[in-house]
């Protein structure tokens, strides 16, 4: 690390920049010039223009993460002789995703008054309100000319928080409460706290009688969502676990034919007929994939067709309706 510094007008400003010898182009840096300085951090390879409302003895510290997550820490101390013109930001994050209840607001240290204030979005004020995450550029000019620009950043999630469903697994026949429920929270900002509608927490429950299921997911804003699932049994409502519509036209939704749960019947047995009884399609071990496809590898013209699923467990479960193509 080191760390150059030159005088102007309007006082004196830091410059610093790596002097180690990994590779940068697959590192990533924090720097941390203190609670007076304006940046207090920065992220950047050689960072510029740091200026301190005060003078004194600043203790630098640098953190560079490597490949693997190897980390290296440098510190530094620096005798500020000369404090400069320039601000520092009170930033509040964005709480949950679109609330736009961010804020940012300004300190104006050393210069000389009266002070012009110019932001990105055309304000003049020291403080900006309602806002949702994202880059703040502004620029300050004081009576004497003395010119400080600078970028705020309004933190928060980058995409509201969403529950996706990992697998869903039907009761096999009653009262066996084997049906299984694999969720994964994204977006908001965890860590996340999961609270099932049965006194579960966590990203997974099983051990599931055929029934309703809720969870709410609740992230380390207090940000919730709430999501519902329903567990059927196999023996009884076995069609109800069966997509009856399949559409593959590439668009990622409907493109292949989803039988919940057939992951746990490895020895499954599924055959697709037509409406006159020919059967065009079969596959032993089925694994959620059919496109609509026939046997010869052709496309099956858009239409409705019949399914007989044999799912060959202890029961001898074996289910059947229709389904239709659409393209």
């Amino acid at each position: 690390m080191a760390a150059e510094f030159f005088d102007s007008n309007c006082g004196t400003y830091y410059n610093f920049e790596y002097l180690g010898l990994g590779d940068p182009s697959i590192a990533s840096f924090l720097w941390d010039f203190g609670s007076d300085a304006s940046p207090q951090t920065s992220t950047d390879l050689n960072p510029q223009n740091i200026a301190y409302s005060s003078t004194g003895n600043k203790f630098i510290s640098l953190v560079v993460v490597g490949p693997n997550g190897c980390t290296e820490t440098v510190n530094q101390v620096i005798q500020v002789m000369n404090p400069a013109f320039g601000a520092h930001t009170s930033i509040t994050d964005e709480t949950c995703f679109g609330d736009a209840d961010g804020s940012i607001e300004l300190e104006i240290f050393n210069g000389t008054a009266p002070y012009q204030i110019f932001w990105q979005n055309s304000s003049t004020e020291t403080q900006l309100t309602n806002l949702k995450a994202g880059d703040f550029s502004f620029i300050i000019s004081d009576s004497d000319g003395c010119i400080w620009e600078s970028t705020a950043t309004v933190g928060g999630p980058s995409a509201p928080l969403s529950i996706m469903t990992i697998a869903k697994e039907p009761e096999s026949c009653d009262p066996a409460s084997d049906g299984r429920i694999v969720i994964n929270p994204q977006g908001g900002t965890s860590p996340y706290a999961i609270n099932w509608s049965n006194g579960k927490s966590g990203e997974i429950i099983d051990s599931l009688a055929a029934s309703a299921y809720t969870v709410t997911v609740t992230d380390d804003h207090g940000c919730t969502e709430t999501g519902g699932f329903e567990i059927f049994e196999l023996c009884k409502d076995g069609n109800n676990i069966v997509y009856n519509i399949l559409t593959p036209n590439e668009d990622g939704q409907n493109d292949i034919w989803i039988i919940e749960g057939i992951e746990n019947y490895p020895n499954n047995e599924v055959e697709i007929f037509n409406r006159w009884g020919t059967q065009v399609w079969s596959k032993y071990s089925y694994t959620n994939d059919w496109r609509g496809l026939g046997n010869n590898g052709k496309k099956l013209p858009a239409g409705g067709y019949y399914f007989i699923v044999r799912f060959n467990d202890e029961n001898d479960t074996t289910i059947g309706g229709s389904i239709t193509i659409l393209r």
